[in-house]
């Protein structure tokens, strides 16, 4: 019998995972690879992230504040860049990004940095986060900071 309980135990928690992997995928939580330039004349952004707490480390603790810098090439005049910051959550086959923030905050490209609070009711202990920068008028023109933890 506990075999049996076993079997359907783990078949639930199966499907359990499927749905909610199509669900994030139909509501766009999931973000597409094609967000990824990699032709050095087009359009780029690239992203780094302010050193952690130790030397070499992307740890940041609650209630710190966090600075994310930005340099773009191929892009004329100065357009207007949205910035998220993103929960990852470990799905198969492909990690889950669930917004932090309510929504994106918007501002130049000509600004190169922005510095945010690590606010305790937004961010969690000991989970993993990433930032996105993104061209507002042209969103697959973007780029991920490599991701940092919050402790």
């Amino acid at each position: 019998m506990s075999n049996i309980c076993r079997k359907q135990s783990i078949l639930f928690l199966s499907i359990l995972n499927l749905l909610l992997t199509i669900s994030l995928l139909t509501y766009g939580i999931i973000m597409p690879e094609s967000i990824y330039v990699t032709d050095p004349n087009q359009p780029q952004i690239k992203v780094t992230l302010s050193q952690g707490v130790s030397t070499n480390t992307l740890e940041y603790p609650v209630s710190s504040t966090q600075t994310i810098n930005w340099d773009g090439s191929n892009i004329s005049e100065d357009p207007d860049i949205s910035i998220q910051v993103y929960k990852i959550f470990p799905t198969i086959p492909e990690p889950t990004y669930l917004d932090v923030w309510p929504s994106p905050v918007t501002t130049k490209l000509s600004q190169k940095s922005y510095t945010f609070s690590i606010d305790p009711n937004l961010f969690s202990p000991n989970e993993w986060y990433v930032v996105r920068v993104s061209l507002v008028a042209n969103d697959k023109v973007s780029a991920l900071s490599d991701p940092f933890c919050v402790k």
